[in-house]
């Protein structure tokens, strides 16, 4: 396991991985420089971005998340009588799922729905009366609600999510990343990549393929840890002759 950065006698630290493969393991290349501190921190983070985008598109069942952010992936805001529109915060990468409470404060599941793939009428045409919501679409930042609430609810709306990894700063020291310990050397070999192609250095091209190798080891990792579920067995015919 790799945390942000270790100056120790160990030197298990992402900056100092990054110091031994681009600098040759001349300890203190980048962490006694606040250019390239910066420089590399931003690296790491592109990087995390990057996996993150691999890991949601593979990771269905488990639904990842980092656990660097403290809190659990649910936002939760009013209803507000008769109105419709909700705007979401920009870390919202992927909605997984939305509910709402009734005016007894009883919690559903609302269906979602793309007014592009339904029909020519506008849904807010269809919905025209407020009532419980019961299915949302979503536009930009924002969700819509079909019908509009006919009621005010404290807490009403909830929206489960996957974001991104909790991004580092020049100030974190022992932080790891959000993904699988494994795979932290991954972060490594993208951050040392970009910095490699920006410097010319001649050993990018490898490293390149390392990262291809290890990104479908990534995603072969998330695809497949959902061992909690029970196996199905599938019967099948034989035709007799």
């Amino acid at each position: 396991m790799l945390q942000y950065s270790d100056t120790s006698s160990e030197k298990a630290g992402l900056l100092q991985e990054c110091e031994r493969l681009v600098f040759n393991g001349e300890y203190g290349s980048i962490t006694n420089d606040t250019n390239l501190t910066a420089t590399f921190t931003n690296y790491l983070n592109r990087a995390q971005d990057e996996l993150a985008t691999e890991i949601m598109q593979v990771d269905n069942s488990w639904q990842w998340d980092d656990v660097n952010h403290g809190d659990r992936p649910w936002a939760s805001t009013d209803l507000l009588q008769d109105q419709s529109n909700y705007t979401l915060a920009v870390t919202h990468l992927k909605i997984l799922q939305v509910t709402i409470l009734d005016s007894d404060a009883n919690e559903y599941i609302i269906t979602p729905v793309d007014q592009d793939r339904t029909t020519t009428t506008p849904l807010s045409e269809l919905f025209d009366t407020s009532s419980r919501p019961i299915m949302y679409d979503k536009v930009g930042d924002e969700i819509i609600l079909y019908p509009a609430p006919d009621y005010n609810e404290t807490n009403g709306l909830k929206i489960k999510f996957q974001r991104t990894f909790d991004h580092f700063t020049t100030a974190d020291t022992t932080q790891n990343p959000g993904v699988a310990s494994t795979f932290h050397w991954l972060l490594v070999k993208i951050a040392c990549y970009e910095y490699m192609i920006a410097n010319n250095m001649d050993n990018a091209d490898r490293v390149k393929l390392e990262i291809a190798e290890g990104t479908q080891k990534l995603k072969d990792f998330y695809n497949k840890r959902n061992r909690d579920k029970k196996p199905r067995i599938i019967p099948r015919s034989r035709n007799s002759k």
